[in-house]
């Protein structure tokens, strides 16, 4: 893989962790409700899968504690 491409991927890859970020925020604000200081713990989540989990996790919980444990948080 050259410098360019490695580049290119590791952006995609940030991309894609602001996405999914930014998705668990927006739901759980709408769910439940965010503080700014829970928010800004979201936003350093570097795990695909805990936000992925999150995610799935959102659908069923009946409360922000389940989707958090997820998180790691």
């Amino acid at each position: 893989m050259t410098f360019a491409e490695a580049k290119l991927q590791e952006g995609l890859q940030k991309g894609t962790l602001k996405d999914k970020r930014d998705v668990v925020k927006r739901q759980l604000r709408k769910k439940f409700g965010l503080s700014e200081e829970e928010a800004a713990e979201i936003d350093r989540i570097e795990d695909l899968d805990a936000l992925d989990a999150a995610l799935d996790e959102i659908i069923d919980a009946e409360e922000k504690r389940q989707v958090m444990e997820k998180l790691g948080l």
